[in-house]
């Protein structure tokens, strides 16, 4: 799943933060190194901006990646929108799904996995502001995903005795082990293949 491309360090003496610009280094920072793995130090020096500018900002560390996760939650929501509910028949609608989780081809700056499924791997160290804009992304694409089969089931393309939101349930723990599958191992098609498995009993 792409945002932009990730970019490098800012040279120069830090500037006046950008709130936007910030954001969208943060996320690649995080989304490439983890939660556990990334400080909000190497974020500054990324960004080219002082901490206390971060920190008047966005209030403390847990404050900018809950805003990373809110910036990266529109991102993905505007996605799968666009896959579910443009009008396309529901297999056509999940080899889309595929495509946007793991494109048969990526640049190689592209970070392997997703943010979300990183954030929810170090769900320790999340703190209270993070944690619950991690909940209320979770809530999000579970009720898109519901509603995603909802439709499908009411119009014969679905025929499941499983309901919309076991189904939900069900895609959510899916995507989040295929990214993680995907994180951890160098073979794009592998992780794909599972994937497609675990979305096969469609």
């Amino acid at each position: 799943m792409l945002l932009t491309q990730e970019q490098g360090p800012q040279r120069g003496r830090p500037k006046k933060i950008d709130p936007s610009q910030t954001l969208e280094i943060a996320i690649q920072a995080y989304w490439s190194k983890g939660i556990d793995h990334m400080s909000i130090n190497e974020v500054c020096r990324r960004a080219n901006v002082s901490k206390p500018s971060v920190y008047r900002e966005f209030g403390s560390e847990d404050g900018l990646l809950a805003a990373v996760l809110a910036e990266y939650q529109k991102v993905i929501l505007e996605n799968l929108e666009s896959i579910f509910l443009n009008g396309d028949d529901f297999d056509k609608a999940l080899n889309n799904l595929f495509n946007f989780l793991i494109p048969p081809k990526s640049p190689d700056y592209i970070s392997k996995g997703c943010l979300y499924s990183k954030c929810i791997g170090s769900y320790r160290a999340l703190g209270k502001q993070s944690k619950k804009e991690l909940a209320e992304m979770t809530f999000a694409i579970k009720a898109i995903f519901k509603l995603w089969f909802e439709r499908a089931k009411e119009i014969g393309e679905l025929d499941t005795p499983y309901t919309a939101k076991e189904l939900s349930e069900y895609s959510n723990s899916l995507i989040i082990s295929s990214m993680n599958h995907l994180a951890k191992n160098e073979d794009r098609s592998a992780s794909r293949r599972f994937l497609e498995m675990g979305f096969s009993i469609f």
